[in-house]
């Protein structure tokens, strides 16, 4: 009966550790981008060189930056075990309302009745691939309250 008890105990102890190594690898509770994400919400004048500026893009880029702030998240970060992120999060900064959003692209503006805090530009052909439409998807402008900042 000790042996069963030191073996539960012992299986116990390593599900507890694979546990903590999968909230390691896998959470934002854990995820260095998610530290610096806090740093910059804490404290955003403390990292100026952090700031990325809207309607900036990368060399050779057809798509603009549709906001000011910090790039929080990636496509294809993870936050838990089998979830991917699938898109690129930029935290403003400011005050909710006081940060612009722009179209990274040219294209129609598509808002439902029910979105509170998202639109959808789509863009008839992809500039890097003509053949195909592709969409530009924007979220998360409302206050915490949920009352939407974008404009009617």
């Amino acid at each position: 009966m000790k042996r069963f008890f030191f073996l539960l105990g012992s299986g116990v102890c390593i599900a507890v550790i694979v546990a903590v190594y999968f909230l390691w690898v896998n959470t934002s509770l854990f995820n260095p981008r998610s530290r610096d994400l806090m740093k910059w919400l804490r404290d955003p004048a403390a990292h100026p060189d952090w700031r990325i500026e809207a309607g900036q893009r990368c060399d050779g880029a057809l798509f603009s930056l549709p906001t000011s702030g910090y790039i929080g998240y990636l496509w294809n970060d993870s936050f838990r075990p089998g979830h991917h992120h699938q898109g690129i999060d930029i935290f403003g900064g400011g005050e909710p309302g006081s940060v612009p959003v722009y179209a990274a692209y040219d294209g129609y503006l598509t808002r439902l009745a029910d979105w509170k805090s998202t639109v959808i530009i789509r863009i008839p052909a992809d500039p890097l691939q003509p053949q195909r439409q592709i969409w530009t998807y924007y979220t998360h402008m409302a206050y915490p309250s949920g009352e939407s900042l974008i404009a009617a």
